[in-house]
């Protein structure tokens, strides 16, 4: 075990507190690299970022920063269909020996509210040069290319109560259905399981019915009847209501926010997709989520990685 001078006595510690204890010495160092990494551009809408950033890597830095520095430059991300666990992140990247292993789980802990920073975003931007916060609306942005990544945590919601293009589920919405479908006795307005069952019973083989039908599922205040048509096709070939309205979310949110990647974490994983270009498209990246009912007031089905 290394030896530390603390107050004119020497002390013995482990290898990770005399590395910290290093850290510290250094901080000017890092933070004038932090100042470097973190550009106006990269950081968005998110000022306040490059303390947390400087906090973190103080304290999980393993290398002498000119060298941590030379990779961190060196680490770009193409986006794209991937999938991991996020602690093999670092792995593929030349930081994979430069930072502890508690980088990760710090860097998922660092969200907002108000600018919204959501789960995974700023590991995502912490870790790669090229990949930085929006300066206007969505996430991220691929600073070389200008592609927009839409990230998605634990329960997302595929809708934006923030952009006045979509419509939240409301019990007016269900009893326009219900009127439609002559349904006397659903118990609650919100499109789950039960409600599902019902509807696709009062629905049976009518195309025309189901076309009205996906016609007021849709998200959105300007409904799209190509959106309808092709859901009621992607309906009556898979035979699943909820997971066919969250396709149609999925599809509408993604061409309305104009995002060209979809990046969808959980406490232990991560995707990424190319934003869907049809409904079938959309039904597939659905088929790796778990699916909630969409309820009363939120603007889209919520959805997890599985």
């Amino acid at each position: 075990m290394p030896n530390i001078n603390l107050n004119g006595q020497t002390v013995k510690v482990d290898n990770g507190t005399a590395q910290k204890i290093t850290n510290l010495a250094k901080e000017p160092k890092i933070k004038a690299i932090a100042r470097e990494f973190w550009s106006d551009r990269k950081l968005g809408k998110h000022n306040e970022l490059v303390g947390d950033y400087v906090s973190i890597i103080e304290k999980t830095l393993l290398i002498d920063p000119d060298e941590f520095r030379a990779d961190l430059f060196k680490s770009t991300l193409k986006p794209g269909k991937m999938a991991d666990k996020l602690t093999a992140l670092l792995a593929k990247t030349p930081l994979r020996d430069d930072l502890r292993k508690e980088y990760i789980s710090m860097c998922l802990g660092v969200t907002t509210t108000r600018p919204a920073i959501g789960k995974g975003e700023f590991l995502f931007a912490a870790t790669f040069k090229n990949i930085g916060f929006s300066s206007s609306i969505g996430d991220l942005v691929d600073l070389d290319t200008g592609s927009k990544i839409e990230v998605k945590g634990v329960g997302a919601p595929l809708g934006n109560g923030q952009n006045k293009a979509f419509k939240p589920m409301t019990a007016r919405l269900m009893r326009d259905i219900c009127r439609e479908l002559q349904i006397n006795d659903m118990k609650d307005w919100a499109l789950n399981q039960d409600n599902a069952y019902k509807i696709k019973k009062a629905l049976g083989l009518d195309e025309k019915k189901a076309m009205r039908i996906f016609t007021f599922l849709q998200n959105l205040w300007r409904e799209d009847n190509g959106v309808s048509r092709a859901a009621t096709k992607l309906y009556f070939d898979k035979g699943q209501l909820i997971r066919t309205v969250a396709a149609m979310h999925l599809y509408c949110y993604m061409k309305v926010e104009k995002n060209d990647y979809l990046l969808i974490v959980n406490d232990e994983e991560f995707r990424m997709f190319n934003a869907p270009q049809d409904l079938y498209e959309a039904y597939d990246i659905i088929s790796k989520m778990s699916i909630n009912a969409w309820r009363e007031g939120e603007y889209g089905i919520k959805v997890t990685l599985r």
